[in-house]
């Protein structure tokens, strides 16, 4: 974003996700804010959920701070961390000890470990998601998750993902 304040990237950064959020309220779908945070340096990515603009606001420069920084924050400020597709293409590796829980990714282009993933999950007994990582219209919905109630917000979605309420699609 060049040689603008954090502030100012952050509010860049979160445009979409006002404009979709509008969007949403226009046509009856709930727009909860999240992203996926990759730190320098690594190749692991993180989905998380919780975030408001202030604790991106006071966090400057996160993506440099590494998992292990960032989970601490995370906790301390109610921030749900999800490592995304761990072992994605070989580059990707799991990190159990600073996250919430684990993704299954279903990405058709990817090679998405979703065996060894599931590996991971039983082993450790972890928290599970699954996503599409849809990129294209034909990849939608082949991962994803199904709730009895509607989720309204992150603290839904976290509170759905926790309790085991969530259904996996996968």
């Amino acid at each position: 974003y060049g040689d603008i304040s954090w502030s100012e990237k952050m509010t860049l950064f979160l445009a979409g996700y006002y404009l979709a959020k509008c969007e949403g309220d226009k046509i009856g779908v709930n727009v909860l804010m999240g992203a996926e945070i990759g730190f320098v340096g690594s190749h692991n990515h993180y989905l998380v959920y919780g975030i408001t603009k202030e604790f991106l606001d006071s966090n400057p420069e996160l993506h440099t701070y590494g998992i292990e920084k960032f989970s601490k924050i995370a906790k301390e400020n109610g921030v749900f961390i999800i490592q995304a597709h761990p072992y994605r293409d070989g580059n990707c590796y799991p990190t159990p000890e600073y996250t919430d829980a684990v993704e299954y990714n279903v990405h058709p282009r990817h090679a998405d470990f979703t065996e060894k993933t599931k590996e991971l999950v039983e082993k450790l007994n972890l928290i599970a998601i699954s996503g599409s990582d849809a990129h294209r219209n034909e990849d939608t919905a082949l991962g994803g998750i199904e709730t009895e109630t509607e989720i309204k917000s992150a603290e839904d979605f976290i509170k759905a993902v926790k309790s085991g309420a969530a259904k996996l699609i996968v």
